[in-house]
């Protein structure tokens, strides 16, 4: 077995902590809800996620046919919103921005080795993508998206959306369903071609009360039962392929702990948030970024073409320093 596999294995066994819940029903199945929690002491300490596998082989074998896990817990949410925040108001003062071939915005900040900041425009808000860059976190690789607006409220201010109903604020936990590793599996029809043949697809077109379901623009309606899909997980670049090997480690160390628990356990021990002493939700009086751009002089923005700014987009000065300051450290 390769060394690298093994470092992976070892950052990951050592870090987590595996609880197995209650069995619940899901889709006429009984599933076994498997948390797997970062004990460690990297940026994700605290972070949870959660698995929903199948008892085979008499209890002997847990699997997930879906390969990735249902829902990330984010323990001391407060300090990631500062840093969305703070991506979203450096992008809108078009720090680091470059446009894209389809007209798009991006720009992506690092603040430190632990967490990327991918940041793209969209039609009417910001998605900023949250990568965990530190080696020494068991979820290495993961990537979060939380979509930013602005306020309704005229306030001129903006909030990540589910910070309304999905963070709960007593515990500083923000629950998401949206995050992965590698990307999440796609439904795949496979198309057949012969030499010097048309491509022929290996299904059969839907019938609607005897009608074909052919439309105009040429596409058809595929009929679920005559041909199955295949499900098939894209992976395109190495960094991709990095997160797959991390989140099957993940699942071979996590089923394997959670076996020898027993299933299913009743028991269950919660996250301590005693350590949990800042009040970070009080308004400050203004927006403090949670980190300084490095060089924002050497953006290249003065050779960038002109962009037409997002609807109702502030253009506030930006005030960067020369240094990197973390809201963790």
């Amino acid at each position: 077995m390769s060394t690298i596999l093994n470092n992976i294995k070892q950052i990951v066994s050592s870090a987590i902590k595996v609880e197995v819940n209650k069995p619940v029903i899901k889709n006429g199945k009984k599933k076994y809800p498997v948390v797997v929690t970062d004990m460690g002491q990297s940026i994700t300490s605290g972070w949870s996620i959660k698995y929903l596998p199948t008892a085979q082989n008499n209890g002997q074998r847990l699997y997930d046919g879906s390969q990735t896990f249902s829902a990330l817990n984010i323990h001391k949410f407060s300090k990631i919103h500062n840093l969305i925040i703070t991506a979203n108001h450096y992008f809108l003062g078009n720090q680091n921005v470059e446009v894209m071939m389809d007209g798009r915005r991006r720009a992506i900040y690092e603040p430190d080795n632990k967490i990327r900041l991918t940041v793209t425009s969209q039609s009417n808000s910001v998605v900023v993508v949250v990568t965990v860059i530190d080696e020494e976190s068991p979820f290495y690789m993961m990537s979060i998206p939380f979509n930013v607006v602005l306020s309704n409220d005229n306030s001129g201010d903006y909030y990540v959306i589910g910070s309304e109903d999905r963070w709960d604020r007593t515990i500083d936990m923000f629950t998401e369903s949206n995050a992965n590793f590698a990307p999440r599996k796609t439904r795949f029809y496979r198309v057949h071609q012969n030499a010097n043949q048309a491509p022929t697809l290996n299904a059969r077109i839907a019938n609607h009360n005897g009608q074909f379901q052919i439309h105009p623009n040429g596409s058809f309606a595929i009929d679920m039962e005559a041909a199955p899909p295949e499900w098939i997980q894209v992976i395109t670049n190495e960094y991709k392929a990095l997160a797959y090997i991390y989140e099957q480690v993940i699942m071979e160390i996590a089923f394997k702990k959670a076996l020898e628990q027993g299933l299913p356990s009743n028991e269950r021990n919660q996250i301590s948030f005693d350590d949990f002493q800042e009040t970070p939700f009080a308004r400050q009086g203004g927006f403090i970024p949670a980190f300084n751009l490095a060089n924002p002089a050497s953006t290249g923005a003065e050779n960038e073409q002109p962009i037409i700014p997002l609807p109702n987009e502030p253009k506030p000065p930006v005030t960067a320093g020369s240094n990197v300051t973390l809201p963790w450290t």
